[in-house]
């Protein structure tokens, strides 16, 4: 019986599959009709391209127009090419002039002395007077320090470069941002030291924002004192809104800015004259 079922799914298997030669053979035909079709019109082409008049070829015509259409197209190329890295090599030019001006051996030397004399300062200010020469000298130099007195040389040194990168450079100045500076274990004297130190040594013109854990009780400064009272949390949701209103204008002037430098951008890629090859 399972031989009499398998005979009988096995005929309809043949029957179907005969239908799908049926129609793959249709198709193979119709495939043929087209390859066929196709010969005789590139036999049509050729016989078209080898007549001629003359001495000269149609297909000789064809070819001269198809190299001269390269060879302007790649011309035009060249010529945008050759346009934008002049521009980028004179961009180079300037930088290297730009870079040549900041390594005068004159100017090192000014901002060297006026690193080591704000250095001397900072650290005499701080209490620290035990910095190596080199130290004082150049702002490229390591900060070594043991105990209570490694902070505050870094207090020094950290302020000799901020002082120095605005008076000897061309910058943006950026707020000055401090977080606990009471570290290695600082007595109250030198806290207090440092504390009026930051506020005192902040240029005028820059934003100071110092976070402690502990303030001396006789300290006191003009700036505002915002008091963190949540723990491990510093955003408040209630002046969530307040915030977004202080920063829109500066992120809808910031968008505007970018938006025009896009454009800008755009104008110049447009004045270059480049044509993309046809």
């Amino acid at each position: 019986m399972e031989l009499i079922d398998d005979a009988v799914t096995l005929r309809k298997v043949i029957s179907e599959l005969e239908v799908e030669h049926r129609k793959c053979e249709e198709q193979l035909a119709n495939i043929y009709g087209k390859i066929n079709r196709i010969k005789r019109k590139s036999l049509d082409i050729e016989k078209t391209l080898q007549t001629k008049k003359g001495m000269l070829r149609l297909q000789d015509v064809v070819d001269s127009q198809s190299s001269e259409v390269i060879r302007t197209a790649f011309s035009k190329d060249i010529d945008s090419l050759k346009r934008q890295l002049a521009s980028q090599e004179k961009t180079a030019a300037d930088a290297k002039f730009k870079v040549s001006q900041f390594d005068l051996p004159e100017r090192t030397k000014a901002i060297n002395d006026f690193y080591s004399e704000r250095m001397e300062l900072f650290a005499s200010e701080l209490g620290v007077h035990d910095l190596r020469d080199d130290v004082k000298k150049r702002p490229d130099a390591s900060i070594s320090a043991s105990g209570s007195a490694l902070p505050r040389s870094l207090l020094a040194y950290q302020f000799a470069v901020l002082h120095t990168a605005k008076e000897k450079g061309d910058a943006k100045h950026f707020p000055v941002v401090i977080d606990s500076p009471n570290q290695q274990g600082q007595d109250a004297d030198h806290l207090r030291q440092m504390l009026s130190f930051i506020v005192k040594r902040t240029p005028s013109d820059q934003q100071l924002i110092l976070a402690v854990e502990d303030m001396p009780s006789d300290f006191s400064f003009d700036g505002e004192l915002i008091e963190l009272t949540t723990p491990f949390g510093v955003l408040d949701v209630e002046q969530y809104d307040q915030a977004c209103d202080e920063l829109r204008d500066i992120v809808v002037a910031i968008e505007a800015g970018l938006e025009q430098r896009l454009a800008s951008s755009r104008i110049g890629s447009f004045d270059e004259g480049a044509e993309p090859a046809q």
